[in-house]
């Protein structure tokens, strides 16, 4: 692990935050579509 920098921390969690809460968006949308 001694290769992995922490400058691409903030990198990598923007990212992961951006799939967390574009999976949440896709499903409260479908949640609210469905009758």
């Amino acid at each position: 692990i001694d290769f992995i920098d922490f400058r691409w921390w903030p990198v990598w969690n923007v990212a992961d935050a951006a799939v967390v809460i574009g999976a949440i968006l896709l499903i409260v949308s479908r949640a609210r579509n469905d009758p």
